[in-house]
């Protein structure tokens, strides 16, 4: 990069960046053998090795003004992109492709205050196909979903314009923060969906009536746009901060199916609140909720419509008692409604731990935990494609007692030539504790 002052605010800044990515699958299947009676037999229709090179070069210009209130900056990059594919086994198969892009971007930053600030961005960006993607070998490791990559794929192009707002007032201990994003993506890699409605042969592979053949595609029109709000307060009487947030989530993902065009839209409204509070060195708690409705439509598949719901109510305490003994609880409740019987699920976790702190700087700690006291714990998910919705349940730990000692080193002397000097103390800061996760998302339509 080099950069050269133009006047007193502005800077101009020409680029160049070469990038180098290299990829290899390879997938084995062998059948049986009689003569050596073992699996040595190669099967060409599903074995196969794949080498993808993705080569960039990318040349810019950028202008940039920057006063005390105002930064900006507006660019552009010309790249040149080479997608070189080879498969190697069973055949040789060579696949060349040189895409020329040109990749606006822009960035206003304003600072109206020390405490109020405003962001907006613009930018552009490619995205090439992944080796697996692009990989023509039949995965028929499920019967009833046949899958394979496409080697006459092609990179995407992305566009992407966020904006981010935020303001805090010190004397009254509020902030707010705005967040706000949108992204269209052309030649988005999709899935093909084939529906067999007989029994069919597919590159030398046998798939019965019912069963599905996927393979990615390029195709335009994905969206996804985003919005957030928070407002952050205190509340005197509890010495405690209160927080507020919402936020929605619009998600248009395309797909075909049998040949025609089905656009999966996915609403999702989301709010919740978090109190938190430090009434003193030896007590605390934190109250939160979070809550997700989800609304799935299609305009082909419209028996995959759906609206879905789930939430997560948690609250911890912390009570640091008599003579370095430390109690810490947590209770959280996960809802998930509007689903499969599976999917409709209300559980509880329970945790508790009491703990002693030895030596005088409490450096040694003693701990007993227990973990999901009511034995509740669930592990359920949910994925939606363009086809179907799969809900799967996967072993979750549950109840279980740890006991741990920790010590914690705080200090370390420095010597000093000063024998009447004390010796500096560093501390070794502990990592920060993990806090409350926010509800699952539903997954887009799509894949």
């Amino acid at each position: 990069m080099y950069t050269e002052p133009i006047k007193k605010f502005g800077q101009l800044s020409i680029n160049y960046s070469p990038s180098y990515t290299n990829s290899t699958s390879q997938k084995n299947t062998n059948n049986f053998d009689v003569t050596s009676q073992d699996y040595s037999r190669q099967d060409i229709a599903l074995s196969n090795q794949f080498n993808n090179k993705y080569i960039t070069n990318k040349l810019g210009i950028s202008y940039r003004y920057n006063n005390k209130k105002i930064n900006w900056t507006i660019g552009l990059v010309g790249q040149d992109a080479l997608l070189r594919s080879e498969q190697v086994s069973p055949n040789q198969i060579s696949v060349n492709k040189n895409f020329l892009s040109l990749l606006p971007n822009s960035e206003l930053n304003v600072k109206f205050s020390k405490t109020e600030n405003l962001r907006v961005t613009y930018r552009t960006s490619t995205n090439p196909p992944t080796v697996t993607q692009l990989q023509n070998v039949i995965d028929n490791s499920n019967s009833l979903i046949l899958t394979s990559g496409n080697p006459d794929l092609k990179q995407n192009f992305q566009q992407n314009i966020g904006l981010r707002y935020s303001k805090t007032n010190t004397k009254k201990a509020t902030n707010l923060f705005v967040f706000a994003n949108a992204t269209n993506t052309i030649n988005y890699i999709a899935n093909s969906t084939t529906i067999f409605v007989r029994d069919t042969i597919i590159n030398n592979i046998a798939a019965k009536a019912g069963a599905q053949f996927i393979q990615p595609i390029n195709i335009n029109g994905y969206w996804n746009t985003r919005t957030f709000i928070t407002y952050g307060f205190s509340i005197t009487k509890l010495k405690s901060n209160m927080n507020v947030n919402g936020g929605f989530v619009y998600t248009r993902t395309p797909t075909l199916i049998n040949d025609a065009r089905n656009n999966a839209n996915s609403y999702a409204l989301n709010a919740g609140f978090s109190l938190s509070s430090n009434i003193s060195t030896k007590i605390d708690f934190t109250v939160s909720y979070n809550a997700n409705y989800t609304i799935v439509r299609n305009t082909l598949q419209t028996k995959n419509n759906n609206n879905y719901f789930n939430h997560t109510a948690s609250a911890k305490f912390n009570y640091q008692f008599w003579k370095g003994f430390v109690f810490n609880t947590s209770v959280s409740n996960t809802l998930n409604a509007g689903g499969s019987s599976s999917f409709n699920t209300s559980y509880w976790l329970l945790n508790a731990s009491l703990a002693y702190k030895f030596l005088k700087d409490e450096s040694l700690e003693v701990k007993f935990s227990a973990n999901d006291i009511l034995n509740q714990n669930r592990n359920i998910t949910r994925n939606v494609t363009d086809t179907y919705t799969e809900d799967t349940r996967s072993t979750a730990l549950q109840r279980y007692f740890l006991g741990t000692i920790t010590y914690t080193f705080k200090k370390v002397g420095a010597k000093s030539e000063n024998p009447n000097e004390k010796p500096k103390d560093f501390m070794m800061m502990p990592p920060p504790p993990t806090g409350a996760a926010g509800p699952p998302m539903m997954p887009p339509p799509g894949n």
